[in-house]
């Protein structure tokens, strides 16, 4: 049992196979205390500060590629740590795998925590680092207006203008890109 995931919810959240393995989770926190808490205790230390484009934003890495471990507990909360440490929890990655319809426990997991402001975009990339496993990006932004764009965007891979998905960057929302071998995993 979760103290802070819903389960169910990841497990039950759209998988979309074009143009490429991707998944949109919503409703992700266990209620609405938890979320409260993340949100209210959202630490920046540690965190990459950056401006691009206009806009700012926090990201860290909760979880390195590949690593199965939490970094750098030591700037995070206690309910920060405990949401952490279900991200390498197994049954984290029963859900995930089950919402994936392939058995994880092989895979590189990377996990990032991302709140931004209004104005915040980030040009067309990759992920180059992902060969094959999971990037699972968890937002954190209390509210977000589809108007103020920044959104997560799938992307056409051989048309970068053509925008295929959009997912708000807000609590409760996460994205998660799925690679099993070579190919272009754009987006923005």
């Amino acid at each position: 049992m979760s103290d802070y995931f819903d389960l169910e919810r990841i497990i039950h959240g759209k998988r979309h196979e074009t143009p490429f393995q991707w998944g949109e989770l919503t409703q992700i926190w266990r209620n609405r205390d938890v979320a409260s808490t993340l949100a209210h205790e959202f630490p920046t230390d540690g965190f990459n500060y950056r401006e691009r484009n206009g806009g700012y934003f926090y990201r860290r890495t909760l979880i390195p590629l590949a690593s199965g471990k939490v970094s750098d507990t030591t700037t995070l909360s206690d309910a920060w740590q405990g949401m952490c440490n279900e991200l390498v929890s197994d049954d984290f990655t029963a859900a995930l795998s089950a919402f994936c319809g392939a058995d994880l426990s092989e895979f590189k997991m990377e996990a990032v925590a991302f709140r931004g402001g209004r104005d915040t975009h980030y040009l067309p990339h990759v992920d180059a680092s992902l060969t094959r496993g999971f990037r699972l990006i968890i937002y954190f932004n209390g509210e977000w207006e589809e108007s103020w764009g920044g959104a997560f965007q799938i992307l056409n891979p051989e048309n970068h203008a053509d925008v295929c998905h959009s997912v708000l960057p807000i609590m409760g929302n996460a994205s998660v890109i799925i690679r099993n071998g070579f190919y272009e995993t754009w987006h923005a």
